[in-house]
């Protein structure tokens, strides 16, 4: 059986943004669904640090793409991402794909804000406000 290859095109890398739970507001929007959030949260898998807008063609089809991330151990930065297709009409080989690479963008991106935190931009303001909140949280303990 011959294998058709996917044409994917990445049109647009997002900024990594503080997590906000009015986003899967928007979710529900795009898709004309109405999801709690707890709903939301179960299909992700984990409750978001970050969202991320992406845009790619695939098959000169273009596709609006959600990625979740959360840091499993912000020590030693290991960190989990999710990639949502806004409204999936890939395949799963495409899908795979368009993962990894945004995962390693995110991966790439939260690493520099990292090793650069005199650089203020999009990525260091969210991974400030995590150390905010997070302080914030185990106060309260």
């Amino acid at each position: 059986m011959p294998y058709n290859k996917d044409e994917i095109k990445i049109i647009q890398l997002g900024n990594i943004i503080f997590w906000h739970e009015e986003i899967l507001q928007l979710i529900n929007d795009e898709r004309g669904i109405s999801r709690s959030t707890e709903e939301h949260y179960k299909d992700i898998g984990f409750k978001p640090d970050f969202y991320s807008f992406h845009l790619a063609e695939v098959n000169e089809i273009r596709h609006k793409i959600l990625a979740f991330t959360s840091f499993i151990n912000q020590s030693n930065m290991r960190i989990q991402t999710k990639v949502e297709i806004l409204i999936n009409t890939i395949s799963q080989t495409a899908q795979n794909l368009l993962e990894i690479t945004i995962g390693e963008y995110i991966n790439d991106t939260i690493s520099r804000s990292l090793d650069a935190p005199e650089k203020f931009n999009q990525t260091s303001l969210g991974l400030a406000l995590l150390d905010v909140r997070n302080n914030f949280i185990n106060s309260l303990y």
